[in-house]
Formats: structure tokens, C-alpha cells, sequence
């Protein structure tokens, strides 16, 4: 059996959805599942692999379904497609092609029917919604959706069709966190994509309030965004007298990354609005305790007690990372803990591989 796997970009820069393709391309070969990738608006060459799992790129979209036509009619056995997002051309022509040749059709739906997301470019997302986005998302088989509120999300703009949950995996770390290294730097960091969604100045601000309470504390600030935007927040804290308890890393990728998250004495994920967060995950599998807000779907640190939540406003934020801040060694210990153990029963990629390798199998058989 393979499945044949539609994103619009690969890049790592492009955020979590190429590495959830991936993982969940990797995590289901145990079960006899193969995958191949297509995608566009890459420069690496026709073909590549990331992470084991070849790629196949296109420079256009109608090139890209020429190349999944190809890999249906070379596939030996069973073939599923799985679209990762909607409105891009790609994603509908692909979708068009398994309704008509009766492949199973998995969508993914990523954040793409999320209130916020929807609200941007609003009218040009209703106009192609009524127009042919619906009916193309109607296509499917089954949707795919990584949370419960990202199903209620996709029921409240009109889809019918089954959905089912299954959420982004992290690889298990054998290495954890070692909290009292973390607790003695006092570090808090921010993984993400630096935009106003993000809650990114509210953190700062909420930062700069209870630093001077906390000498020798740092708040790390892991990512980029628009140039203008990362330019106000570097400008707000040179202002600040606490400027000094802040640093602007950049980007970080791969083991720079796993550093700053195993550095701090808890990650930061202020947002005001987020589909998923596969850095929380990502922290809470090392023990890192989480600090996000309510317009998050982490209820999981509440339940789990690894990690608190807050709204994204300045004083709610403050008054978290004081207690972040103020919390004991033994303290993070268990809650990092209680993170490993929330990770390994709900969203280790071998839980989830196994679910998803499932979603493929049950449509082929009801196909």
C-alpha cells in the first residue's frame, strides 16, 4: 500500500506542517505503509529526501499532479492520497484527481479552517469557500484533524464529512531535561514564528515587568518574523531598563533547538490563537514544563500538571511567569515528568503512526 502525500511546501522554514508530512510518512512503514511526498515551491531539485522520505517537486501545481498521476500508475497495490491543506491550487487539483480516478482521499486540514486563519484575506476565503472550496473539501473520505477544537472548528463552517483526531508526534528523547542546570540559568524561551498572533509582545512586556524581581533571568526569543515586526519588538526592549534580561537567537534548527528548550526552566507559548504547537509537544517530551494560554488546545497541561495556562493578555502573562519563575526545583521536576508521561501515552510518534497507518487502511478496505 502506498500513500501519496500533497503539501504545498517543505521547507522547515514554512513551519509545523512539513514536519508533521514527514513524520507521519516515516511513522507508518512499520505497518507496510509506504509514502511518497509531492510538493511545489521548493529549489532542491526534482527529487529528494528528507528524513528517508522521498520527495518528488514540481515547479507548478498542474506539474505536481502530473507527478502524482505518475506515482498512482507506478504504485504497486493500494494507493490513498493525502492532501495537507486547503486553497492552494495544488491541494484542489489533487483532491479533483482522487475523487475522479476513486482513490481514497485523506484531508489534513492544518489550521486552514481555524476562525483566525479563515478571517484572513476574509472575503477571498468566503468568495472560494461558496465557490468550489467546500464542494473540493467534500472530495474527501475522511478529514483529518489534529485536535478536537480544530473538529468543532471544521463542523462550524459546514463540513460533513467523518473527521477524526489524530495529533502530531514527537520522537521520544532517551535524554531529559537536567532541572536543576535549567533552574540554575533561570531561562525561560519562545519557539515560533515571530507575528502578532503569536502573543510575542505581550510576553515581552510581561517579561520586562517581573525580570527586575528575578536577577540574572533570561528570556530567550528562538525564531523569526517580518522584518518591520522583529525590528518594533528589538526596539521595545532596548527601551526597557530590564533590555539586558532579553535575547533575540534567530532561528534555531535541530540540536540548536533541543538546546534552548533543555536551557530553560520552562517554554513559553503565549499565543492568542494556535492550531496545534508541535513545540510544546516537543518540550514536554524532555521534561521542559509549558507555559501557554487558553486560545491554545493544551488543555493536556492542566490535566497532566506539566505546564500552566493563562490568557495571552500582559497582566495574565506577568502574573504565570511569576509563578514559572518562583517555582522550585523540585517543583519542575515533577512536572516534567508528567510531561514525559502525557508524551509517551498520547503523542509519541509510534501511538500515532499506528492511528494514522490505521485512517489509510480502514479507507482502502471501506473503498
Amino acid at each position: 500500500m502506498r500513500v501519496i502525500h500533497i503539501v504545498n511546501d517543505v521547507l522547515a522554514s514554512s513551519g509545523g506542517v512539513p514536519r508533521a508530512v514527514i513524520g507521519y510518512a516515516l511513522e507508518v512503514k512499520p505497518f507496510d505503509v509506504a509514502s511518497t511526498v509531492i510538493t511545489v515551491r521548493d529549489d532542491r531539485g526534482p527529487t529528494v529526501q528528507l528524513g528517508g522520505v522521498d520527495v518528488l517537486q514540481a515547479n507548478s501545481a498542474m506539474r505536481a499532479v502530473a507527478l502524482l498521476h505518475q506515482a498512482v500508475s507506478q504504485a504497486e497495490g493500494d494507493c490513498v492520497v493525502h492532501v495537507h491543506g486547503i486553497w492552494y491550487p495544488l491541494s484542489v487539483l489533487a483532491s479533483i484527481y482522487a475523487a475522479v480516478r476513486g482513490i481514497p482521499l485523506v484531508t489534513s486540514l492544518h489550521g486552514s479552517v481555524h476562525p483566525i486563519a479563515f478571517a484572513h484575506k476574509r472575503l477571498k476565503k468566503l468568495l472560494a469557500w461558496r465557490a468550489y472550496q467546500k464542494r473540493v473539501v467534500g472530495l474527501s473520505d475522511i478529514i483529518h484533524v489534529t485536535t478536537e477544537q480544530e473538529s468543532r472548528y471544521a463542523g462550524d463552517v459546514g463540513v460533513r464529512v467523518e473527521r477524526i483526531v489524530v495529533p502530531i508526534g514527537v520522537r521520544r528523547k532517551t535524554d531529559r531535561l537536567d532541572v536543576d542546570n535549567a533552574k540554575a540559568e533561570n531561562r525561560v524561551v519562545f519557539i515560533g514564528r515571530l507575528h502578532p498572533i503569536k502573543g510575542v509582545e505581550q510576553l515581552i512586556d510581561a517579561w520586562l515587568q517581573i525580570s527586575p524581581s528575578y536577577p540574572n533571568a533570561k528570556l530567550e526569543i528562538v525564531g523569526d518574523g517580518d522584518r518591520e515586526y522583529v525590528s518594533q519588538l528589538k526596539r521595545k526592549v532596548q527601551q526597557s531598563a530590564a533590555c539586558d534580561s532579553v535575547e533575540f537567537s534567530g532561528v534555531k534548527y535541530g540540536e540548536d533547538k533541543w538546546s534552548a528548550i533543555k536551557k530553560a526552566s520552562a517554554l513559553v507559548l503565549p499565543s492568542k490563537s494556535e492550531n496545534f504547537g508541535i513545540v510544546v509537544i516537543e518540550s514536554l517530551s524532555v521534561g521542559t514544563p509549558v507555559l501557554s494560554t487558553f486560545g491554545t488546545p493544551w488543555k493536556d497541561l492542566l490535566d497532566y500538571s506539566c505546564g500552566w495556562l493563562a490568557r495571552s493578555e500582559t497582566e495574565d502573562l506577568k502574573a504565570a511567569l511569576d509563578e514559572v519563575m518562583s517555582s522550585d526545583v523540585e517543583h519542575l521536576k515533577k512536572m516534567g515528568e508528567n510531561g514525559r508521561r502525557l508524551v509517551l501515552e498520547k503523542y509519541s510518534w509510534d501511538k500515532v503512526g499506528a492511528k494514522m497507518a490505521g485512517v489509510y487502511l480502514d479507507r482502502v478496505k471501506s473503498g
